[in-house]
């Protein structure tokens, strides 16, 4: 939790409990893996035959809503970025909790924000990780 302003969504995969929410940074960039940003455009395109079930299981979010937020950035491979003197890595992993699972890590703290890529003693979904 902060008080400052949120200036970086890391998406560390393209499921929609991790980036339907995005719009509501409107000032922040969206940075996601090329193929987490391909998934979700395909996803967003497919949505209305999620809409019953989604309504069911959260009802009281509208994930219809959901934008993309203005600005946005996709890689592959590997991003690097500073903040101050923090170093941001973003690294792809490809293929594992989802088809497009990326990590966070601050080499200078020694932390890696691994997403759903962790998920102690859970195996991977049904038809995405191959």
């Amino acid at each position: 939790m902060t008080d400052k302003p949120i200036r970086y969504l890391i998406n560390t995969h393209s499921h929609f409990d991790h980036v339907y929410t995005n719009h509501l940074f409107p000032e922040a960039t969206a940075i996601s893996s090329h193929r987490g940003r391909e998934e979700t455009k395909a996803n967003r395109k497919a949505q209305a035959k999620h809409d019953a079930l989604f309504a069911k299981l959260f009802s009281d979010v509208d994930l219809r809503v959901a934008a993309t937020p203005r600005r946005n950035r996709s890689f592959s491979g590997s991003l690097s970025f500073y903040q101050g003197e923090r170093e941001v890595r973003v690294l792809e992993l490809g293929v594992g909790h989802s088809e497009s699972d990326v990590v966070v890590h601050l080499p200078g703290e020694k932390i890696v924000y691994c997403g759903d890529v962790f998920m102690n003693g859970m195996p991977p979904l049904p038809g995405e990780a191959m």
